[in-house]
């Protein structure tokens, strides 16, 4: 056990890959340079930030959001899932939580290191935009930019900043032509890229016609020279204001490790019951959801159950990339559907790498099994998660039982997890589900707010459907939603 243990809290996306990936590739970039576990969690992600808690082997974990502004995520969903100020929480971990990544003084210097790669140094013929999400329903959404571009015009040479906003005034339509400055370097301030940052805004800012178009830099809009970057938050800079802001709320990271640091994502007990359980590999392997672990002379294979041997290698740095898509590379919502990619294997020498393999591949999911064995921990049933929901999710707790069932069932039977908070009598060598996920929280708020497909002659699921769109009627799992409806309205 260590002191302290550091967690990168992120969004997530059940629909968009590169959400979580800043957050990742920050995570480990501070692995490099401290000696504590540094682990991450999402709110639409895998680990969750409820289940990332039973992973940690430390007396406080320091929480830094990955957000870029204090609001509702920060000040009501982290709080909430992290059980800070609950009296029922498990208090066998310490939690701290630090402001927001975003809020950070150090965010204007990112801000400026981009400025300087594609313009160079300011000066007063440069104008800077900074465009932020916002929101009508929390006025602290927007602060963080209005208070980075004040900063900025008091601290720098920059002839104009302005800001603009994707859901409050002002807007980003028409932002270039409010400059009277020769050129302008756009900025969105956000943690990741995804439909707001390479669609909707440079189609807003007049450098594409239509979403998805291609664009080359710089161009003119309006008679100014227009630089565009992608979201601040997936510069390499940020892992710095990460680090800074976790020292901030009482971090300790030790000195850099020589080497990497063994930052193992399973407990030292979770991890020798598993290893236990594991011993002896049958010949044809042990199955873990959708994985095969083999035993080798030294250490163990880890493959997907359809494959053989045959496989190409892969190393553990790129396992994590490999198993967020399917064979046909379509994003995974969530880590334990059944769409794990096959043809590939992974070789690793000990119980550290093996935990790392398995865990990377289901999250928590050594934990939630040893969890079971030793009756640790307590499932959480659908009723507690769905009275805690806040916000547009709120209204998954006046659902009927019925539709809660049907959205089970539509759900979790694509999860190699069982629902331990659903059912009993589990046989030990599967992988349970402790509490509802929250793509599941998701789906029941979708299904019900859009009802059941009528016509059940359309009622057929699309490939070309991403499967965490569900608000698509060809969605896989809004399409068994439906056919449940279908056949208990036939009755």
């Amino acid at each position: 056990m260590t002191e302290q243990a550091l967690i990168l809290a992120g969004h997530g996306s059940h629909r968009n890959p590169d959400s979580a990936r800043p957050t990742l590739a920050h995570a480990d970039t501070v692995r490099e340079q401290v000696d504590i576990p540094v682990k991450t969690a999402f709110w639409k992600e895998d680990p969750s930030f409820r289940a990332v808690l039973r992973t940690v082997d430390a007396d406080e974990a320091i929480v830094v959001p990955v957000f870029i502004s204090e609001g509702y995520f920060t000040e009501q969903v982290l709080p909430r899932e992290f059980g800070l100020g609950a009296d029922d929480r498990d208090g066998s971990v310490a939690v701290t939580r630090c402001p927001p990544v975003g809020t950070h003084d150090a965010m204007r210097d990112v801000v400026l290191g981009r400025i300087a790669r594609l313009y160079g140094e300011p000066d007063e013929s440069l104008g800077l935009a900074l465009i932020g999400h916002g929101t009508e329903r929390n006025d602290k959404s927007a602060r963080a930019v209005h208070d980075h571009a004040q900063r900025l015009r008091e601290s720098t040479a920059l002839g104009e900043v302005n800001v603009a906003f994707m859901d409050e005034s002002p807007g980003v339509d028409g932002v270039v032509s409010r400059f009277d400055t020769d050129s302008v370097v756009v900025v969105p301030i956000f943690v990741a890229d995804g439909f707001h940052t390479r669609d909707e805004i440079p189609e807003l800012l007049g450098l594409v016609d239509e979403p998805g178009d291609e664009f080359t830099l710089p161009t003119t809009v309006d008679g100014h020279t227009v630089y565009y970057t992608s979201a601040v938050g997936t510069d390499e800079a940020v892992a710095s204001v990460i680090l800074e802001r976790a020292r901030e709320g009482g971090l300790d990271p030790g000195a850099p490790p020589d080497g990497p640091y063994s930052d193992v994502p399973v407990r030292s007990e979770a991890a020798q019951a598993f290893e236990d359980w594991l011993q002896p590999v049958p010949e044809t392997g042990r199955q873990f959801g959708e994985l095969t672990i083999e035993a080798r002379a030294s250490g163990y294979e880890l493959r997907h159950t359809d494959d053989d041997r045959a496989n190409e290698t892969v190393s553990l740095e790129d396992l994590r990339e490999t198993v967020r898509f399917d064979q046909h590379g379509r994003y995974r919502p969530f880590a334990g559907e059944r769409s794990l990619p096959a043809g590939w294997r992974v070789s690793v020498a000990d119980t550290a790498e093996l935990m790392t393999a398995v865990a990377t591949v289901y999250p928590t999911a050594v934990e939630d099994w040893y969890a079971t064995q030793t009756g640790g921990v307590d499932p959480v049933p659908w009723s507690a998660v769905a009275s805690r929901q806040t916000g547009i999710y709120a209204s998954v707790d006046d659902l009927d039982q019925g539709t809660v069932d049907r959205t089970v069932d539509a759900v979790c039977d694509g999860c190699v997890r069982c629902p331990a908070w659903r059912e009993t009598g589990d046989d030990g060598t599967t992988i349970p589900c402790l509490e509802p996920c929250s793509f599941l929280v998701a789906a029941a708020r979708e299904f019900d707010a859009h009802g059941a497909t009528a016509d059940t002659d359309s009622l057929h699921s699309s490939e070309d459907v991403e499967r965490g769109d569900l608000t698509d009627p060809a969605n896989r799992y809004r399409v068994r939603y439906s056919r449940q409806a279908s056949k208990l309205t036939q009755k």
